[in-house]
């Protein structure tokens, strides 16, 4: 008979403290079975490449338990799981695998990060930008008030109000004369933060209203806005293809080249040529139909800021949105989890590894020893070239997990966990090489002016 793989959609506890004693897990999902007893379906256990089925039983085909032995709790892991489904009648010679899960086996005691200072406001979806001085500006979040946080007293103090409405799907950088450039979420308003005076001015405006674009200081000083969500009228929430420059020196905004595909929940990173990697996001209105081509773009494309064009480049190996892109030490981009939705045939439930982009072969290179599947987590290089992956929300549940790669991405390691679970939330790496991590939205759905430090 033709097997069905199963499909797991969620799951309960997501973390344990190393040391615990046995613990069950309840998963949702699919889990057919093809007749009351033809089918089994097991739940299987890998740390590091080394797989351990689970006793498992079936509830019903939506719900399956697992019995993890304290044995695989001893020491802390990062831990990928899927279910096997074989017929029982032909001895298991058939075999077909869903898709992973992400689950993290925690040190034991405290967690690594510290708390410091709360925020005014509670916010998430905000943005964090570190200023010249070393300070953290916190603005956004459905707040037009910000904040400014001091690493040497780890407290927060005012920085003003923004001009326009509170925003909060809006983008910001840090430009080379210290000030702070902030787009969309507003219209098309922009505005500039002068951390001298922490004072909000307008400058020009976009040519073009969107919420959410990416910004990217080129290496001239000036910044490329990209993609978004259509705010102009009519517009409808759809992505956009246009882009634009904005002149430090002039204040103003001007259109550049069109993206080959609209985007929107994509990413934007500076390469070491000194062009910009813009890839994954969505391509129309959220979501897409399964048959509603053009489907959202597998294939990557980069901005040329002699030429204003962008062009395309290598195909990822599953369309991603609200992943993470983060640049790496020797030069490659490391695209990190992201969600899929099953909304095209491109598109799996999950991306169920990470991948590399090379700007030298214009490739992406699958990851497959780094499985994490969250979206609204972030990612941060920290100084010794490891990345920090904390927090996100792993199918609609906000985890207080933290995963560390090593700068060569081939070593895994759980250093700890987080006060609090989050997602939405900021990471900022400070001038002394902490991680200031602020607001998003906890594992009750409150949104959180809190805020720690990872040391």
């Amino acid at each position: 008979m033709t097997l069905t793989p199963a499909t797991i959609s969620g799951m309960t506890p997501l973390t344990a403290s190393a040391g615990s004693s046995a613990i069950s897990l309840v998963l949702k999902g699919n889990f057919p079975r093809g007749g009351p007893t033809r089918i089994s379906c097991r739940l299987l256990w890998m740390v590091d490449g080394n797989v351990t089925a689970l006793a498992t039983t079936f509830i019903d085909d939506s719900h399956l338990v697992a019995a993890v032995p304290a044995e695989l709790l001893k020491v802390p892991a990062h831990v990928q799981l899927f279910s096997e489904s074989y017929d029982m009648v032909s001895g298991g010679a058939d075999q077909v695998y869903s898709n992973f899960f992400e689950f993290s086996v925690l040190p034991a005691g405290s967690a690594t990060t510290t708390p410091t200072g709360s925020m005014s406001k509670a916010r998430s979806n905000h943005t964090a930008v570190l200023l010249a001085d070393g300070a953290v500006l916190i603005l956004g979040g459905g707040e037009s008030s910000a904040e400014v946080f001091d690493p040497a007293t780890g407290a927060f103090s005012p920085a003003g109000n923004m001009q326009t409405e509170p925003v909060t799907f809006s983008s910001s950088a840090l430009l080379q004369d210290g000030k702070v450039l902030v787009v969309g979420g507003a219209g098309d308003h922009a505005e500039l933060y002068d951390p001298a005076t922490r004072t909000f001015a307008e400058t020009g405006r976009m040519v073009h209203a969107r919420a959410s674009p990416t910004v990217t200081v080129l290496e001239d000083g000036k910044v490329l806005v990209v993609g978004g969500v259509d705010e102009s009228a009519g517009g409808g929430g759809a992505a956009l293809d246009q882009a634009e420059i904005f002149d430090p020196g002039t204040g103003t905004f001007a259109l550049t080249g069109r993206t080959v595909s609209p985007r929107a929940n994509h990413t934007a990173t500076l390469l070491g040529t000194g062009k910009v990697l813009i890839a994954g996001g969505r391509n129309g209105h959220g979501a897409d139909g399964i048959d509603d081509p053009p489907w959202d773009p597998l294939f990557a494309e980069v901005y040329d800021p002699v030429s204003g064009q962008f062009t395309t480049t290598g195909d990822m190996t599953t369309t991603r949105i609200g992943h993470s892109a983060t640049a790496l030490g020797d030069g490659r981009v490391l695209m990190l989890g992201g969600v899929s939705a099953n909304q095209n045939v491109h598109m799996y439930l999950n991306p169920s590894s990470a991948e590399t982009y090379d700007s030298g072969s214009g490739n992406f290179s699958t990851q497959s020893q780094l499985a994490l599947w969250r979206t609204g987590h972030t990612a941060t290089a920290l100084d010794d070239g490891s990345i920090l992956v904390a927090g996100g929300d792993i199918l609609g549940t906000p985890t207080s997990a933290i995963v560390q790669f090593s700068p060569d991405l081939t070593k895994i390691t759980i250093p700890g966990a987080l006060l609090t679970a989050r997602s939405g939330h900021t990471a900022t790496r400070l001038l002394d090489g902490r991680v200031l991590i602020t607001g998003g939205i906890d594992d009750h759905g409150n949104v959180l002016a809190t805020a720690e430090i990872y040391e």
